[in-house]
């Protein structure tokens, strides 16, 4: 038998403010790479320039949110487009009802995260974003009863908290929650996107909270503690990294404070395609990025925008994938350590 509880009533004028709350359309034109070459052009040139629809919160009334962050309304509620998606995202939306033991009602709640945000790159690039734009608007946060999935880690929440002085309230794995009114923010720009008044704003807040100043100019990240997407001939380049004074360095044997420490102020940052490039947000204008990318992709361009619009100076270098048949994102890589250290050393002299 479920167990009904309820919430107190939250402020009426942070309901108010979230409702009214709008972003408006924006078109931006990005700096091409430093080391673009005229037969890569097409790699990146769709990120050149984009153009941004106005955002408006949507409000949905009557919603059962499940711990995972599913919202049930007469069926189930998501933003997915392709049907074959939707039919997948709706079986594991299920899974939690063998936990559910209570129900608990809300008067109304706001909802920032989506399938995706539990991920590293997501969590700062995307939800974060939606946070920045609430507070250029003059919606008072502090306020607002924002719900968080369960599966949202808690230490990327405990930092967005302590950033911006707000509280997130978990779901629970044993309950469902009923939201008379449920404020569903949405993407302030399509993932793997920016505004750059929004992600500058996200970097400034942290280097004026953690006011760090790295002690390595040059950082590279390695993925070889990964699960996936490895350099397979990794050690062919770290010598030549460390001849160039390069500090290597797996972000798994760190938590996320030393990964700031590590990363916040450094000149030069350099790492194959993966959420630890995300650690350019902690990076002054002007300093440097290398991406180590897969040859002829046009499709993974969301550090190349993000170096953009941040104002970094981003250089790319571009692999072979091991696994053809694979996806990017789940195949290893190969790098060939003469074509890579007449790269570096380009962007290095520049």
């Amino acid at each position: 038998m479920y167990k009904m509880r309820f919430f107190s009533r939250q402020p009426a004028m942070s309901v108010m403010e979230v409702e009214g709350f709008s972003y408006p359309s924006e078109h931006l034109t990005r700096v091409q790479p430093k080391n673009l070459k005229l037969e890569d052009v097409s790699l990146f040139s769709v990120e050149f320039n984009k153009y941004f629809n106005a955002v408006y919160p949507e409000i949905i009334k009557n919603v059962l949110l499940f711990p995972n962050g599913f919202c049930f309304v007469n069926g189930v509620y998501f933003s997915a487009q392709n049907l074959k998606h939707k039919v997948k995202v709706y079986i594991k939306s299920l899974f939690p009802i063998f936990q559910i033991r209570k129900i608990r009602s809300a008067e109304y709640a706001v909802l920032l995260t989506d399938i995706n945000s539990y991920n590293f790159f997501h969590w700062f690039c995307d939800v974060l974003q939606k946070i920045e734009a609430m507070k250029a608007y003059g919606v008072d946060l502090k306020g607002v009863n924002f719900i968080i999935p369960k599966n949202i880690n808690i230490d990327l929440v405990t930092v967005a908290s302590s950033i911006y002085n707000i509280s997130f309230n978990f779901l629970q794995a044993d309950e469902i929650r009923l939201v008379k009114k449920l404020i569903v923010i949405p993407q302030i720009s399509p993932t793997g996107n920016y505004r750059p008044l929004l992600i500058r704003n996200i970097r400034d807040r942290f280097i004026g909270k953690y006011g760090y100043k790295s002690d390595f100019s040059r950082i590279y990240i390695t993925r070889s503690k990964a699960l996936k997407r490895k350099i397979l001939n990794e050690e062919k380049i770290t010598g030549i990294l460390e001849k160039y004074k390069f500090t290597i360095v797996a972000m798994e044997d760190l938590d996320f404070d030393a990964q700031i420490r590590l990363v916040m102020g450094a000149e030069v940052l350099v790492g194959l395609h993966g959420a630890g490039l995300t650690h350019m947000l902690w990076m002054n204008s002007g300093s440097k990025i290398m991406e180590i990318r897969l040859k002829g992709d046009e499709v993974n361009n969301c550090y190349f925008s993000l170096a953009s619009d941040l104002q970094l100076n981003y250089y790319y270098y571009l692999a072979e994938k091991v696994n053809a048949n694979v996806p990017t994102q789940f195949s290893d890589f190969r790098v060939s350590p003469l074509e890579f250290e007449k790269s570096l050393s380009i962007m290095l002299a520049s």
